[in-house]
């Protein structure tokens, strides 16, 4: 997966990423989008209700 995304992503590109990212520990998780090449943007949407 790693190697697939980073041929077609490079360092500069803007992802939105609009879903559940992970089925992994949290560590293995951040251990991998550390290998990802994209420009990270953090925002996070609270539930309204």
């Amino acid at each position: 997966m790693i190697s697939s995304w980073n041929s077609v992503v490079k360092e500069d590109d803007i992802v939105f990423h609009l879903g559940d990212v992970n089925s992994y520990s949290l560590s293995k998780m951040k251990e991998i989008i550390n290998k990802l090449k994209f420009y990270i943007i953090k925002y996070k949407i609270e539930n309204i209700n």
